[in-house]
């Protein structure tokens, strides 16, 4: 989706943050994959990822790729650790959110085979 755009990637973030406030979550989704795909150019948009993440009424699957989106984001996403530990608590998260975690810190997760 983005990887035409390259070096213009960053300017689509405040459209994609707009995106994850859409009231269709498959619309949420692909933000939230699209950001994640951006890494550390979407850092601006952490506040609003962890704005959805937080949601009660958020879907699984766009909770989940906003984890990811997190972790790809990588150092600058440190201040979400507080809120990804919480979405911890959610079953199925938990080894999304432990790869989210070791990605803000610099570190590789396992891969699981």
């Amino acid at each position: 989706m983005l990887q035409g755009l390259g070096k213009a990637a960053p300017a689509a973030v405040p459209e994609l943050i707009e995106a994850l406030k859409d009231s269709v979550s498959p619309t949420r989704f692909m933000a939230a994959i699209a950001l994640g795909r951006m890494g550390d150019a979407a850092r601006s948009a952490v506040p609003a990822l962890i704005e959805r993440l937080r949601a009660p009424d958020e879907e699984f699957r766009v909770r989940r790729n906003i984890i990811r989106a997190l972790g790809s984001i990588g150092p600058p996403a440190v201040s979400t650790i507080p809120a990804l530990q919480e979405a911890r608590k959610q079953e199925g998260l938990e080894q999304e959110v432990g790869g989210a975690i070791m990605r803000i810190h610099g570190q590789s997760p396992p891969t699981w085979h």
